[in-house]
């Protein structure tokens, strides 16, 4: 029958269409294939993109990315980013960061000039600068890399422009929980909510500085302004907005933070964050320097009847280890909060030395020794240091 047939010979074509589709699909899949007395075996071939391990802000010049493997640049662009104009992600490759550099790259938005550097491996790519980067102001590297193999990401890495006077800045107080309202404070709408209290031991600029606490991780963390600080200066960094008077005094009048815990004549910082931070009796606390990742100062406090790190805090212990703050990361060595309470705080002992120090003009210590004796439970004083 003529219908046989033509289905026949239209079943020898598709069989014959589906082998060569076959092998050209193999052809292109980067796998390669080997026989063997055990038959056909499988070798994976390289089919996986560089990874963006490591970002390092080098000087005021020059900024430095270290790859998984040896990359080559395919395209690039640095741009200031404005303050309502916010940072992209900085996530590798999502659909979200290739359209971002694709819409900037476009528009060619104030292009700072700069030419790229590899290292003998390849895997280290340096950018150069045409020019000083402004203190302080943030900044955004895009780009598209490929590896060897021609696997490729794109980029979005936000950065700040080099701050070459990082002052050295000493933790004092912590209030980590907040306490209750009394009468008047709810009629006022103030709370009194989280703080750290600092002291600079020398002068200088807080452009690109951070405050990290383990409990509450990378992602709400406080990054301080680009403002100046004096040599013995205290101020305060409120973790939590809320209520009345939250208002940052980045500029001369320390006035303008009227909230609880707030002193005319001391610096007050505000966090935009809303929510609780801070482990309430057990925390590692650390100011780092997001240019070098250089650990100006850190504090580990634990309720006695805690006696190993939460797992969540692992990735932080290796920061205490090699900051050479502490001896090692042991919570042995975290100060005891088990005492503390809603209205109290912890505080560094030991500061009348430290005091007396810089009030006589005294060069400091580029780090000072902390361990499970440094720190005790108090009554709250922002902004007072107390002297034993």
């Amino acid at each position: 029958m003529k219908s046989v047939g033509f289905i026949k010979n239209w079943v020898k074509v598709l069989c014959q269409s589906m082998f060569i589709s076959g092998i050209v699909i193999m052809s292109v899949i980067p796998f390669s294939c080997k026989v063997s007395t055990e038959g056909m075996q499988i070798v994976k071939g390289d089919i996986l993109p560089p990874v963006l391990d490591e970002v390092i802000v080098r000087d005021s010049k020059s900024i430095q990315l270290i790859f998984s493997e040896q990359v080559i640049v395919k395209d690039w662009f640095v741009s200031p980013v404005a303050e309502d104009d916010g940072l992209h992600l900085e996530q590798q490759g999502s659909v979200e960061t290739i359209s971002v550099f694709v819409d900037i790259f476009t528009n060619q938005r104030n292009a700072v000039d700069a030419t790229v550097d590899y290292d003998e491996s390849g895997k280290i790519v340096t950018f150069v600068f045409a020019e000083d980067m402004v203190v302080g102001q943030m900044y955004e590297l895009c780009g598209t890399v490929e590896d060897t193999a021609g696997n490729s990401i794109t980029f979005a890495v936000p950065f700040s422009g080099f701050n070459s006077r990082v002052p050295l800045l000493m933790m004092t107080e912590l209030k980590t929980s907040t306490a209750s309202q009394s009468k008047s404070e709810k009629e006022n709408d103030f709370y009194r909510t989280e703080f750290v209290e600092i002291l600079a031991l020398s002068g200088g600029n807080l452009a690109g500085l951070e405050l990290v606490s383990a409990y509450d991780g990378e992602e709400r963390k406080f990054v301080f302004p680009a403002i100046d600080v004096k040599k013995g200066e205290i101020f305060v960094v409120h973790l939590r907005t809320r209520g009345v008077g939250c208002v940052s005094e980045e500029g001369e009048d320390l006035s303008l933070a009227t909230a609880s815990y707030t002193n005319p004549n001391v610096r007050d910082l505000w966090c935009t964050n809303d929510k609780t931070c801070f482990g309430d009796k057990t925390d590692i606390v650390f100011i780092r320097n997001s240019g070098d990742s250089k650990i100006l100062d850190v504090v580990m406090y634990r309720d006695s009847e805690v006696t190993e790190w939460n797992e969540k805090f692992n990735e932080f212990l290796t920061v205490v280890d090699d900051c050479g703050i502490y001896e090692d990361s042991s919570i042995n060595n975290a100060s005891d909060a088990s005492s503390l309470t809603t209205t109290k705080t912890i505080s560094r002992v030991g500061m009348n030395e430290i005091l007396v120090k810089i009030n006589n003009g005294d060069e400091l210590e580029e780090v000072y020794k902390s361990g499970v004796n440094s720190w005790i439970v108090t009554k709250a004083t922002p902004g007072e240091i107390v002297q034993e």
